[in-house]
């Protein structure tokens, strides 16, 4: 069967204008179809020329409709405006209704692009230009100017009420269309309450409403239609999982967009991108970025070779093939300079920015995010993704310099952005970005009074804006903010609030975050209110309340975040199985809530994130003492210590010393005898010497002597001679001899990749093989948290072969 579609685009008018004048707006209508944008636009301005010419004034505003369009799809949207306004005025000054309600609704649509107030224009200018078709009851321009408002209303996506006010329009504008039998303009509205429905809605309520306006597009024989919503049913089939449908749909539209050498062919590939992304095929989409930039370079299509080095780029950082994805980077901003695409160039470079960032180049993150916000400072904030990359170029700067230790720098970056962005032309939200991470800043050095009045006003702009995703973050930071002033109350109201503003969104870790802080603070009223372990006197209502809400929200957190997963914050898995563990310590569940603080140790320790994991250690050591493991208990207290004290963690450090203490004064209390202090009993005064040497000491139990940390066999041997070369054979030996002494394991139990951890290495035992590792290779630099991060001999040897640069020697 032949390839066949419909003629026309825009509004599909060719016919009511067809000969004399109209031969050139019929011409005008096939270009824009195609999405051939810069002829459309050529060919309209001569059709408008030819209706002035033959004093038609319908052709005339028909022909400005076209060339708005046009130029809309070029990204002329100020130039589109200005000819909306100027054709307005002449209608009004004619007294052509019908003319003025056309052009109300183009200024519309040259104001899809815009925020704030000047989309609140265009929804009130879309509104009278309704009212003015319903008076004069044309149904057809009615229903255009009600699909126009919910395209406009739709384009505010953060806004739910205005979304939910965009179905309505489109609802009813299909009502109006089945009484005068115009099935493209029924597709059309089923296609836009389509779009709506997947926005508040479900994607599944989405895919009805595209089922049926995909039978109509067919019917039309529309083609260009039929792959757009295809491209649609794509997107929403991946949100439902339904990853083979979603890439069926996609290769679909790629096939007909190929056909029709469309523009949008490097939308539909960057679908089938997306679903290969989505089923984890690394491999695929890696393919099929790769030969769509080889495709584009033959066509010496430039902005598509650009969007392909994007996917690219998106898929080596998903990849942790940061050197890759700097490479492609650069790629795309040589095309971005020869197009002379600053915008893209820009956006190119903060992504590199940010790559230099996570590898911990910070000057070259620093000297590139500069220079970017440099050439974006140029444009004016006509689009939200200029507005966005300007805020990342914020972020950008700001975390390096914070990074590198710098706190004040960051901060006064914060305020000079603040500046920059309330300057003209003002950019609200970018203002409220600089507002918030200045709150941030504030916060993290304790200036809490100045985080809440700064993240108040980030707030009230995000609210202004409609911007639901700003405002969500500014209401969680507010929540922090109450929870350290320990009002927790009021940190649950702003968190609950946040959680469901993410909800909305689909930002299921912004969701999880909340549903953290919300369990965490419930906790902490409850004690507040009353809640005590072993309690003689029933507990409180309220705080019987608090704590079952704080228990089920950390239940529900950690069932979402195995669901969803935690791809940029995976160490809220390990909070929400802290706050449940509280919970259930607060319920005298103890073997529960030892068994959540062990899995969050894990995923604690798995990280690297040291200062959590001592946390979580100390609730396990609350549990196993409640539990009368009072060496097990020891042992988490003593791991701990050791870990505050790498991360200078003084508080915690002071708490360790405490419990630890209370061990040592119970031991010399009971020694021989093992019974745990009861719950709640007084801490001894914080003490110095680890629970074990004080056993010794005291002649505790002979287990408990055991689980020490061995007396060192034999002498430490002389150091190594690390200037005249090593070989790796002799430091294998000498990182094995010292691990064996310290340990006081046999030979045969510390194999080169054995975990020193499971042949009787402690936190207390590692600082100790650090100390003698490091005499024994003199000017060798070693990490503090050497054991953890290289926990056996071979790792240990790696990375000494490494230091001196005798990597070679030992091949």
């Amino acid at each position: 069967m032949p390839f066949q579609t419909c003629r026309g685009g825009g509004d599909f008018l060719w016919e009511r204008h067809a000969g004399g004048a109209g031969s050139a707006f019929a011409e005008a209508e096939e270009e824009l179809g195609a999405e051939r944008f810069g002829g459309a636009l050529e060919k309209g301005q001569k059709a408008v020329q030819a209706f002035r010419a033959a004093s038609d004034p319908n052709g005339v505003h028909d022909a400005v409709r076209l060339v708005v369009k046009a130029l809309v799809g070029l990204q002329q949207h100020a130039q589109a405006q200005e000819l909306a306004k100027a054709e307005l005025a002449k209608c009004r000054e004619a007294g052509q209704r019908l003319g003025e309600a056309k052009m109300l609704m183009s200024l519309g649509e040259a104001s899809l692009a815009k925020e704030g107030k000047a989309k609140a224009e265009a929804v009130s200018s879309l509104k009278e230009a309704r009212s003015i078709c319903r008076n004069q009851n044309n149904k057809e321009w009615e229903v255009k100017a009600l699909l126009t408002l919910a395209w406009v209303n739709m384009a505010r996506t953060e806004d739910l009420g205005a979304v939910e006010t965009a179905l309505k329009n489109a609802s009813e504008g299909r009502d109006i269309t089945q009484e005068f039998d115009n099935k493209r303009l029924e597709a059309e509205c089923l296609y836009a309450m389509a779009e709506a429905r997947g926005l508040v809605s479900s994607p599944d309520d989405a895919l009805d409403a595209a089922d049926e306006a995909m039978d109509l597009f067919l019917e039309l024989r529309d083609k260009r239609m039929e792959a757009l919503v295809l491209l649609k049913m794509s997107e929403w089939n991946l949100k439902l999982g339904d990853q083979a449908r979603a890439l069926s749909d996609a290769e679909d539209a790629l096939e007909i967009y190929q056909m029709l050498q469309s523009p949008k062919e490097v939308k539909a590939l960057r679908a089938v991108f997306d679903a290969h992304l989505a089923r984890g095929d690394l491999r695929k989409a890696r393919l099929v970025a790769a030969e769509a930039l080889r495709h584009f370079r033959e066509l010496g299509d430039k902005p598509a070779q650009v969007e392909a080095v994007r996917m690219l780029v998106e898929l080596y950082v998903k990849a942790n093939r940061v050197e890759e994805a700097l490479t492609a980077a650069k790629r795309g901003i040589t095309v971005c300079k020869e197009l002379g695409d600053v915008a893209s160039q820009a956006s190119l470079m903060l992504t590199v920015a940010r790559a230099r960032l996570r590898m911990a180049q910070m000057d070259k993150a620093i000297a590139i995010a500069r220079d970017a916000f440099a050439m974006l400072k140029k444009i004016p904030s006509t689009t939200q993704r200029i507005s966005e990359d300007k805020v990342e170029a914020m972020h950008v700067l700001i975390e390096a310099n914070y990074h590198m230790g710098h706190k004040d720098e960051a901060m006064d970056l914060a305020l000079e952005f603040k500046e920059k962005f309330e300057e003209e032309p003002r950019d609200p939200r970018a203002l409220g970005h600089a507002l918030l991470i200045t709150a941030t800043l504030e916060f993290k050095r304790g200036d809490v009074e100045e985080a809440a009045s700064h993240n108040s006003k980030a707030q009230a702009l995000f609210s202004e804006e409609s911007d639901i995703s700003g405002e969500a973050d500014a209401l969680k930071m507010q929540a922090e903010i109450h929870w350290k002033k320990n009002e927790f109350k009021s940190a649950i109201r702003f968190a609950e609030k946040g959680r469901v503003q993410y909800r909305e969104l689909g930002k299921h870790e912004g969701e999880i975050a909340c549903m953290y802080m919300v369990s965490e603070n419930a906790v902490r009223l409850a004690v507040k209110e009353g809640a005590r372990i072993f309690s003689e006197e029933p507990m409180p209502r309220q705080a019987r309340d608090a704590l079952e809400k704080g228990i089920k929200l950390a239940e529900s957190g950690i069932k979402l975040a195995k669901k969803e997963g935690l791809a940029t914050a995976p160490e809220l898995m390990g909070s929400l199985l802290c706050a449940r563990a509280q919970g259930l310590t607060l319920k005298a569940r103890f073997e529960e809530a030892l068994a959540c603080a062990d899995e969050a140790v894990l995923i604690y320790r798995d990280l690297m994130c040291y200062q959590l994991e001592a946390n979580a250690l100390m609730l396990a050591c609350d549990n196993l003492r409640a539990l009368q493991k009072v060496k097990e208990a020891a042992e988490a207290a003593d791991e701990a210590l050791a870990l505050y004290r790498h991360v200078g963690d003084t508080a915690g450090e002071n708490l360790a010393l405490e419990v630890i203490a209370t061990f040592q004064e119970f031991m010399q209390q009971q020694a021989p005898q093992f019974v745990p202090p009861p719950p709640g009993a007084a801490p001894a005064a914080p003490g110095q010497v680890p629970v074990w040497q004080q056993q010794q000491q005291d002649g505790g139990p002979p287990e408990a002597v055991a689980k020490g940390p061995a007396a060192p066999r034999g002498p430490a041997g002389p150091a190594l001679d690390v200037k005249s070369g090593l070989s790796l054979e002799v430091v294998t030996s000498k990182v094995r001899e010292i691990a064996l002494r310290i340990t006081g394991a046999d030979e045969e139990e510390v194999e080169v990749d054995t975990p020193l951890m499971e042949a009787g290495l402690t936190s207390n035992s590692a600082i100790i093989m650090r100390d003698e590792l490091s005499q024994a290779l003199p000017g060798v630099q070693l990490p503090v948290t050497l054991v953890f991060d290289y926990p056996s001999v071979s790792a240990m040897t790696e990375l000494i072969m490494q230091s001196t640069g005798g990597g070679a020697i030992g091949n």
